[in-house]
């Protein structure tokens, strides 16, 4: 059966759309900044193999560092949703004192030891092993008991910044409208074009070649028929906020939590995937091989450093296939960052 486009310019309002813009950056932003930590742990768990030299000044670095990027997830947070950033703000400010006061401090009272085989101590006897191994449990790679990791102040972040995006979100609605019609459903899209995100149509008649978003294109362009044919629940409503290299999709359906933002551009080092969902278990439809999970206190981090742009797109284009199939599922968020190595 044919699919059916229809782009449309809608007569509402004025929108805010520096407002919108400056928000957008902030998420990117935050965004960033989970990575960045994420990172830091992995190559904070590299080292524990012990195939690498490493002394104590890597784990106080390595300690300054992640506080840093934390400092910068939660002021993000606040920027974008400034109800309740006191209690982020105090639960930073406690994981941060732990560090300082049982992980630094009895650092800098301390004569710095030879670097680890240097003598006949075992690797996993030496101080420098036990200060990173006690760095990543304060992280959040290792359980800690009646103690809030790093990892976790993040997760409780994300369920607060997002579940706020979640507020009023059927009153939501885009300068545009984007209509896909295939074997009887069809998804309504809304549309906020941030700049460059759809060209100007000369006679004000609009079509699917105006939209010129690179990663919404993708998810819509990619066997977008045989997507809709049998899915569960093939039809939907959305909220899509774009530049030409941008995408920021929401699911406008009530019960239905799902937050997409994706950015495709030439430059790899400038592209990622974030997903955060309630109803789409990611990690049960593998994307790559080199896809990796990581479980955190509220679902799953999920993210890459090996890919290329090709193996980007590709991911981008399943993405679609699971979120237009309507596959439910309970995971509470994923993260998906791709990088060159």
């Amino acid at each position: 059966m044919k699919v059916t486009k229809k782009l449309t310019k809608t007569s509402q309002g004025k929108m805010d759309l520096l407002k919108m813009r400056l928000q957008t950056t902030r998420l990117k932003k935050m965004l960033e900044n989970t990575r960045g930590i994420i990172d830091f742990i992995d190559d904070g768990k590299e080292k524990l193999s012990g195939e690498y030299i490493f002394d104590r000044y890597y784990n106080v670095s390595l300690v300054d560092k992640i506080i840093e990027r934390t400092r910068g997830v939660v002021f993000d947070s606040s920027v974008l949703v400034p109800e309740g950033s006191r209690q982020i703000y105090s639960s930073f400010d406690e994981c941060k004192k732990f560090a300082e006061e049982s992980l630094l401090s009895p650092f800098t009272q301390k004569d710095i030891t030879d670097r680890p085989g240097s003598n006949d101590e075992a690797f996993e006897d030496t101080p420098e092993y036990k200060m990173l191994t006690d760095v990543l449990s304060w992280a959040g790679i290792f359980k800690q008991e009646n103690k809030k990791s790093i990892m976790d102040i993040v997760s409780n972040i994300f369920d607060h910044v997002f579940l706020c995006f979640e507020k009023n979100k059927s009153s939501r609605n885009g300068t545009y409208q984007l209509e896909i019609e295939s074997h009887g459903y069809t998804n309504h899209i809304e549309l906020i074009d941030l700049g460059e995100g759809i060209s100007e149509a000369k006679d004000g008649l609009y079509s699917f070649d105006n939209l010129k978003c690179r990663p919404l294109r993708l998810i819509l362009e990619e066997n977008f028929e045989n997507r809709l044919k049998g899915s569960e629940k093939p039809g939907g409503n959305w909220l899509a906020t774009i530049t030409d290299s941008y995408l920021g999709l929401q699911n406008l359906d009530p019960g239905c939590t799902l937050h997409l933002e994706t950015t495709l551009v030439d430059n790899m080092d400038s592209n990622f995937i974030f997903l955060y969902s309630k109803n789409v278990n990611i990690e049960k439809k593998q994307l790559q091989p080199e896809c990796s999970f990581t479980k955190t206190p509220l679902g799953r981090l999920t993210w890459n450093n090996k890919t290329d742009l090709s193996g980007f797109e590709k991911n981008i284009g399943q993405i679609g296939d699971i979120l237009f199939r309507g596959e439910g599922s309970h995971l509470k968020y994923s993260i998906l960052t791709l990088k060159p190595a």
